[in-house]
């Protein structure tokens, strides 16, 4: 029993390590095409640097779980308290690369917001940045839709965009509960949602959720940087400091 989540954990640990090496290729790509270097600070590109650090510190407490969890151990338990354990530790990789997704998620919507602002209301890029009907904040879901009708972002990027956006809701705003019934697939993954009842995940999905995230970040920015320009704006940004 012991050996199944270890493993798993080990193999957790190695996805993660691979979407931040993703994630550092995005970032040169994108300060390739703003013609800028990494220190400086810009919106368009700084989303990459604040996704690092909520896998660096991901993998840090995965890393740290794993290096007691592999030890050997001369403690005996029954067949029912192994498999408790074994729930208990899953659960603990699961809780934790949630936390990375939801971080994500929020770091790639203030980006967005970020990003549109320093157009600038003369830019056509301000028509991205309207919320829905009379509503006073603008969120993800509104650049989203925005985007897709001004075909910044294709049907199947629209869909991966709007159920990780439903995921992110149901665990920030409902205990993981959905609000309503749903099916759907992203990365290959079939999510099967039952109004007021807990989705179930296994040990990796979030991670696969998380780098499905910064993939259609990476490519709405692009996008948005082809479309309206690549003007730096620099100056009046936030920075973000990354983790070493």
């Amino acid at each position: 029993m012991k050996d199944n989540y270890v493993v798993k954990t080990k193999e957790l640990i190695g996805k993660i390590k691979g979407v931040q090496q993703k994630v550092r290729k995005y970032e040169s790509q994108i300060n390739g095409l703003l013609e800028i270097t990494a220190d400086i600070p810009e919106p368009r590109h700084d989303c990459f640097h604040q996704v690092l650090n909520h896998l660096q510190l991901t993998n840090e407490l995965l890393s740290f779980y794993y290096s007691i969890w592999s030890k050997p151990t001369t403690n005996t338990f029954t067949a029912e308290r192994e498999e408790e354990i074994r729930q208990e530790n899953i659960e603990r990789c699961i809780m934790i690369s949630s936390w990375a997704f939801i971080l994500s998620l929020s770091s790639i919507e203030y980006s967005a917001k970020a990003s549109l602002d320093a157009y600038g209301n003369a830019s056509p890029a301000a028509n991205l940045a309207k919320a829905k009907g009379k509503a006073k904040y603008l969120y993800l879901s509104d650049i989203i839709n925005n985007s897709k009708a001004t075909k910044l972002v294709d049907s199947n990027e629209y869909n991966d965009w709007q159920n990780l956006i439903f995921l992110r809701n149901c665990i920030v705003h409902n205990n993981g509960k959905a609000d309503c019934d749903k099916s759907f697939d992203i990365a290959g993954i079939r999510v099967e949602a039952t109004a007021d009842e807990r989705m179930r995940v296994n040990i990796d999905h979030f991670a696969i959720f998380t780098e499905v995230s910064i993939d259609r970040y990476f490519s709405w920015v692009k996008a948005l940087i082809n479309s309206y320009g690549k003007f730096f704006f620099g100056a009046g940004v936030d920075f973000c400091i990354k983790f070493r």
